[in-house]
């Protein structure tokens, strides 16, 4: 009789026994080999088999023929999205292991350098896996990042608007797509809020490059003598889970606000009219202000601080 056996993330049954609520009848997660659709319109034709990123992006999905025990998971359906993730991570990573040499891995400073330095004992040295710049948050991913917005300004000087744009569970987009199983809120859906957060990241930002909202962006000449578009983005996640933005973009010379009428086009710390901008105080009111809190949770509120005073003041009267 055999023991206990470890299988690894590879193994098809991996995830259903990792979650046998979610998989009731075990069944078959990834595993190496799954063949694309014959009638698939991927054009790549270089490779032919399923990467597990592409299975767990076509593994939460709704469709009305297949079950839906996933997607109802709530929490448990988050954890599920990290565990993917980490699947996923792990694999990255497993491929920058074991393809050193064709990463050319030989040219970083290394262990090269640590045995000319006279480092001969394996045990300090240690075996060093290099993280290429295409690997996303490592550190020469970061640094190179950092390294072209620091070109950028060299070239085109300091930006000239910092635009921070934040997902809305509001939404209708999002709210519709949860209409298909009632219910459900946007915290148990963080698929659909990030693909719905990133499609209007990406018409915010064909708005500006268009020049749409404050003037054609600034054309810097990169490499091969291309004229590109100068502006830089990045998506962060709050705590509470909903995703944001922040974006620098440089305009060009005419387009540069140089006066503080300039920037009051584009930036407003007012309420808007209730009479003449109705949808625009509707907006900021729902959206954009704390409160106003009602007469019960005011009282609870006033009535904790109270409380935290006394004990604060009993405390110390103890430590004199």
């Amino acid at each position: 009789m055999e023991g206990l056996k470890r299988i690894t993330d590879l193994h098809p049954s991996f995830m259903a026994m990792q979650y046998p609520i979610l998989f009731p009848y075990g069944e078959d997660g990834f595993r190496l080999g799954i063949k694309y659709n014959e009638h698939s319109r991927r054009k790549v034709a270089c490779r032919k088999n399923v990467t597990m990123r592409e299975f767990y992006a076509y593994r939460i999905q709704n469709r009305i023929s297949e079950g839906k025990t996933l997607i109802k998971g709530g929490k448990l359906f988050q954890q599920y999205l990290v565990d993917a993730f980490s699947c996923v991570e792990e694999e990255r990573l497993d491929y920058i292991r074991r393809n050193q040499a064709d990463l050319r891995s030989e040219i970083y400073k290394g262990i090269r350098d640590a045995v000319v330095a006279g480092d001969v004992d394996g045990n300090v040295i240690g075996k060093k896996i290099i993280l290429p710049s295409s690997f996303t948050a490592g550190p020469r991913y970061m640094i190179q990042n950092y390294q072209d917005a620091i070109s950028i300004c060299r070239h085109c000087g300091h930006p000239d608007l910092f635009i921070t744009f934040t997902c809305n569970t509001q939404w209708r987009e999002i709210q519709n797509a949860l209409l298909f199983i009632p219910g459900q809120r946007p915290e148990d859906r963080p698929d659909i809020v990030s693909r719905v957060f990133k499609i209007k990241v990406d018409a915010l930002m064909a708005d500006i490059k268009n020049g749409t909202y404050f003037g054609m962006p600034a054309a810097g000449m990169f490499a091969k003598n291309i004229l590109k578009e100068t502006y830089l983005y990045t998506i962060e996640f709050q705590k509470r889970g909903l995703p944001h933005v922040h974006i620098l973009v440089w305009l060009q010379g005419k387009h540069r606000s140089v006066t503080p009428a300039d920037i009051d086009l584009f930036i407003s710390a007012e309420i808007p009219d209730k009479n003449t901008y109705t949808e625009e105080y509707q907006a900021v009111s729902k959206f954009m202000m704390h409160g106003p809190c009602d007469q019960q949770i005011l009282e609870h509120r006033v009535w904790q601080k109270v409380i935290a005073q006394n004990i604060f003041r009993k405390n110390l009267s103890r430590t004199q």
